[in-house]
């Protein structure tokens, strides 16, 4: 019997380095721990990878010829948005580095240990919301957008609506873990939508001060597991999703 490989379910990981030591290192080590690897000695290679694999994560060297690291992060979030997680694996002291738009940063030369916890706390995201889809539901464009971009940064799949008519059609097609839906909406209201899904969490969100009091009798309901006050930051839609995923 074939021996079961140690990369199943596990993440899978493009490396960039114009370094053949480092990049045999670094992959080295991911492999051993049971992470697939694709290593790029350069940027054009590390586009080219992306045509044809999908990665959880991008490791990037900063002083690179040609295209730097700075340059290849800047191209790959106008292809890839925040979608997949990257961290900058370099010898400039990160004190120096540009560190806008990354997700991450391990020093060089770094031990198997810091490396590697380097790696898994960007990864941390990936249990939690891997073939999570979620459903945004809001009549404000602004709103709308904002959430689908906070959820697309920490790689959860997301669906929009633009009120509760429009989430009832979509959900006749999809299915979905978790719906995130304004309250005050024109259509039909959206206590009568979330009655029609009873086994699908929900999370209230509402530029509408409550009270505490008010908030726990809307969390009455069996499904309606949280709620976020507008106008809301990254951290706190982050960490209601998340509560609301584990329960």
């Amino acid at each position: 019997m074939a021996k079961k490989s140690k990369v199943e379910n596990k993440a899978v990981i493009l490396v960039v380095d114009d370094d053949f030591k480092d990049l045999s290192e670094m992959k080295s080590i991911l492999e051993s721990d049971g992470y697939k690897v694709e290593p790029a000695t350069n940027g054009a290679q590390a586009i080219e990878a992306l045509k044809t694999e999908k990665f959880d994560l991008i490791l990037i060297d900063i002083l690179m010829p040609t295209l730097s690291g700075y340059d290849l992060l800047r191209l790959l979030r106008e292809k890839l948005n925040h979608k997949v997680k990257m961290v900058y694996v370099s010898i400039v002291p990160k004190k120096d580095a540009q560190l806008n738009d990354i997700d991450g940063f391990i020093q060089k030369p770094f031990s198997r240990k810091t490396f590697l916890e380097g790696v898994n706390n960007a990864l941390r995201w990936l249990k939690i919301s891997r073939a999570k889809k979620i459903m945004v539901v809001d009549d404000e464009p602004d709103n709308r957008s904002a959430v689908k971009a906070i959820l697309d940064k920490n790689g959860y799949d997301v669906v929009t609506a633009v009120n509760g008519d429009d989430c009832l059609q979509k959900l006749k097609n999809e299915k979905v873990d978790l719906i995130l839906t304004d309250i005050m909406m024109p259509g039909t209201p959206v206590i009568e939508v979330i009655k029609k899904f009873p086994n699908t969490k929900v999370i209230y969100m509402s530029v509408v001060r409550i009270s505490g009091a008010e908030r726990e009798e809307l969390l009455k309901s069996k499904n309606i597991v949280g709620f976020i006050q507008k106008p809301f930051n990254d951290k706190t839609v982050i960490e209601e999703v998340k509560n609301a995923l584990r329960r």
